[in-house]
């Protein structure tokens, strides 16, 4: 083999991995078990949980806390 050989032949293969690798992270992301994780997530912002916290939102106006 030379040099050109492997160097198409280890192209070929990073392309594989990835190839791989990328549907393997999409069939995970996406299995159905995961599912309420991420509704959790996408509406954890909603919910007021931290009101005792203080916050940009909750501080006050001259900046003393």
């Amino acid at each position: 083999m030379n040099f050109d050989t492997l160097f198409v032949l280890s192209k070929t293969f990073a392309l594989v991995w990835f190839f791989l690798a990328f549907i393997a992270i999409v069939i995970w992301v996406y299995w159905p078990s995961r599912k309420k994780g991420y509704d959790e997530a996408a509406t954890r912002i909603l919910h007021d949980d931290d009101a005792g916290q203080v916050t940009p939102r909750n501080l006050p106006v001259d900046g003393k806390g």
